[in-house]
C-alpha cells in the first residue's frame, strides 16, 4: 500500500521522474503476493487480480510521461482494491476516493490529508469524491454540489474554480455532480444554431409510412405461349403476319406445304376408300400428331381430296409478341414461329431497394400510378418478390398483379408502386433521434432551461423513416432529431464515468 501510495503521490504533482524504482519493488512485492494467495484455498481467486496489479507496475516503470502512466496506476490500484475487500486490515489508516472524471477504474487511496487525485494531477487535484472500500460509498456527493467548472464553449476545458475559458474567454459555468451522473448538458439555442440541432416532439402515428418504388409493366410469364411446327415445310400462306395481332385459338396462322403432310394426307384417302381401318387410323394419328386438328382431317375425308398446303391452327388465344416466320420460307421441324402472350393479365415489376425489399411480403396491398393525359391509380397486391438482388441497382424485383381486360395497360410503359404501410399505430420517432451506444438506445431529451439529458429507451418495429418506442419515453417529450451526435461527443466529454460509463459494463456483458 505504501508503494503504490508513493506513485500516486508522484503523479498528483504531475511527476513521472522517480518512478521506475518504487514501481519496481511494488511489482516484486504484487508477484510474490499473488503467488502466495494462489496456495490458499480461500483466497485464492485473489491471484488473478494481483498479478494483473504486478504486470501493469511493471509497465509503469518504464512510462515516460503522467499521460501513460495514469492509466496503468489504475490497473495498479483496481487488484490492491480488490485485496483490501478481501483482507480489511490493509484498509487500516488509508482513505479511499473516486475520481468522476476518468474512463478507467477511478478509486485511489492515500493517507489523511487534502485531497490530490493522482488521475488528474495538479489541474484537479480535488477532484474526487471520499468512498468506502466496499461496494457501497460512505457519503454520496450531493447532486446539486458542483464538480467542476467548464466552458460552454469548449468542453474540454475544466477547471476546480470559476473563472474565464483560456480559448475564448467566456465565464465558465458550473457542473453538478447531478448532471455528471445523468449525462445531462446545457446547450443554449445560439449554439444549437450553430451546430444544427433540431428537436421535435413525438407522438404516435404509423411506423411506417410506406414507400414507393418506379416499376415497368412486364407480361406475365405464366401466360405466354411458344408456337412451334412440327414438321418441316414451306410457308406458302402467312395469315397472321404483324405483331400485336390478336388471335383466337383454332385460328389459322399460316397454310403450310409439307410433303410429309401431303403423303399421309394421299394414304389416309385411300386406307378410307378401301374400308382398310388400320392403315386409317395410323395416317390419321400421324397427322394428328404433327399438329393437324381432328375436324381439319374430318374436313378432308369429307371432301376427298387431299390438301396441298394446309392451315396450321393456334393452339391458343392471345397477342403475338415475336413473329419469327416469313411468307415463303422454309420452316424446320421444331422451329418457332410465334410467341402468343395473354394480356388480360400483366405484371408490374417494381425494383425495390435492399433496405426497403424485407418490409415487402406477398399479399401487401399497393397502389399503382401510372401517368398519362389520365393519370391512372390501380389497386394491387403482391403477387411474388424475387428472390436476386440485381448487382448494378443492389434492388430486388418485386412483381404485382395487374388486371388487363380491356387491353388498356401497354407492356413496357413506366409507373410507380406506392407499398402501403402495415401495422398499429405506435409511439414513434424519427430513426436519427437514436443512438446506439453498444446495445443500449439512447435519445436526447430537452428538459427544458437549455437542458439535455441522454435518456435510455427500448425500441420496437422499424420503418423506413420512423421506430417505435416501447419504453422510456412519452408522447409529448421533445428529442433531439438532428445533431445528437456533436450533442453525444460533449456529454461524454463532460459525463466520463457517469450515464456513459455504463456503456463499458454493459459492453462487457
Amino acid at each position: 500500500m505504501e508503494g503504490a501510495d508513493a506513485l500516486s503521490r508522484s503523479l498528483a504533482a504531475d511527476q513521472v521522474d522517480g518512478l521506475a524504482a518504487p514501481a519496481r519493488a511494488l511489482a516484486a512485492q504484487l508477484h510474490a503476493g499473488a503467488t502466495a494467495v494462489a496456495q490458499t484455498h480461500e483466497n485464492a481467486p485473489l491471484a488473478a487480480p494481483l498479478e494483473a496489479s504486478a504486470l501493469a507496475a511493471e509497465a509503469l516503470a518504464r512510462a515516460e510521461s503522467p499521460e501513460a502512466a495514469r492509466p496503468l496506476l489504475a490497473q495498479v490500484n483496481e487488484g490492491l482494491f480488490a485485496a483490501a475487500a478481501a483482507d480489511p486490515r490493509l484498509q487500516e489508516g488509508w482513505t479511499s476516493y473516486r475520481c468522476p472524471m476518468v474512463q478507467h477504474f477511478p478509486n485511489w487511496f492515500q493517507k489523511a490529508g487534502a485531497m490530490a487525485n493522482p488521475y488528474m494531477g495538479s489541474a484537479m487535484l480535488s477532484c474526487g469524491v471520499e468512498e468506502g472500500w466496499g461496494d457501497a460509498p460512505l457519503a454520496g456527493p450531493d447532486p446539486d454540489e458542483i464538480a467542476f467548472w467548464t466552458c460552454p464553449m469548449h468542453p474540454s476545458i475544466k477547471g476546480a474554480d470559476a473563472g474565464a475559458c483560456p480559448i475564448c474567454g467566456m465565464d465558465l459555468v458550473p457542473v453538478t455532480h447531478g448532471a455528471l451522473d445523468s449525462g445531462e448538458i446545457r446547450i443554449d439555442a445560439i449554439r444549437r444554431q450553430a451546430l444544427g440541432i433540431r428537436t421535435a416532439a413525438i407522438g404516435m402515428g404509423p411506423i411506417d409510412d410506406g414507400f414507393a418504388a418506379t416499376g415497368i409493366i412486364a407480361q406475365d410469364e405464366r401466360r405466354q405461349s411458344a408456337v412451334s411446327l412440327r414438321v418441316s415445310g414451306y410457308v406458302e400462306r402467312l395469315r397472321v403476319n404483324e405483331t400485336g395481332a390478336v388471335v383466337r385459338r383454332g385460328q389459322a396462322l399460316l397454310d403450310l406445304y409439307a410433303p410429309e403432310l401431303l403423303a399421309t394426307q394421299q394414304e389416309l384417302l385411300r386406307a378410307h376408300a378401301a374400308g382398310d381401318a388400320a392403315r386409317s387410323r395410323s395416317a390419321r394419328e400421324r397427322l394428328e400428331l404433327w399438329g393437324i386438328w381432328p375436324r381439319q382431317i374430318d374436313e378432308i375425308l369429307a371432301s376427298g381430296q387431299a390438301q396441298r398446303a394446309l392451315p396450321i391452327l393456334s393452339p391458343v388465344s392471345g397477342t403475338v409478341i415475336e413473329k419469327d416466320v416469313l411468307e415463303g420460307s422454309f420452316i424446320q421441324s421444331g422451329q418457332r414461329i410465334y410467341q402468343l402472350g395473354d394480356l388480360d393479365q400483366l405484371w408490374m415489376e417494381a425494383r425495390v431497394f435492399e433496405d426497403q425489399v424485407g418490409s415487402v411480403a406477398v399479399g401487401d396491398a399497393v397502389t399503382v400510378l401510372l401517368p398519362g393525359p389520365t393519370p391512372l391509380r390501380l389497386p394491387g397486391s403482391v403477387h411474388s418478390v424475387l428472390p436476386v438482388v440485381e448487382a448494378g441497382l443492389r434492388a430486388t424485383r418485386v412483381r404485382v398483379a395487374l388486371p388487363n381486360p380491356d387491353g388498356a395497360l401497354r407492356v413496357g410503359a413506366y409507373g410507380r408502386v406506392h407499398f402501403d404501410p402495415g401495422g398499429p399505430d405506435a409511439l414513434r420517432l424519427p430513426r436519427e433521434a437514436v443512438i446506439y451506444a453498444g446495445d443500449r438506445r439512447v435519445v436526447f431529451v430537452d428538459r427544458g432551461q437549455d437542458r439535455l439529458q441522454p435518456v435510455e429507451i427500448e425500441t420496437g418495429r422499424r420503418g423506413t423513416e420512423w421506430i417505435a418506442v416501447s419504453s422510456g419515453l412519452s408522447t409529448g417529450d421533445v428529442v433531439v432529431v438532428s445533431g445528437n451526435f456533436l450533442v453525444a461527443a460533449e456529454s461524454r466529454l463532460q459525463a466520463a464515468l457517469g450515464f456513459w460509463g455504463q456503456e463499458a459494463a454493459h459492453d462487457g456483458h
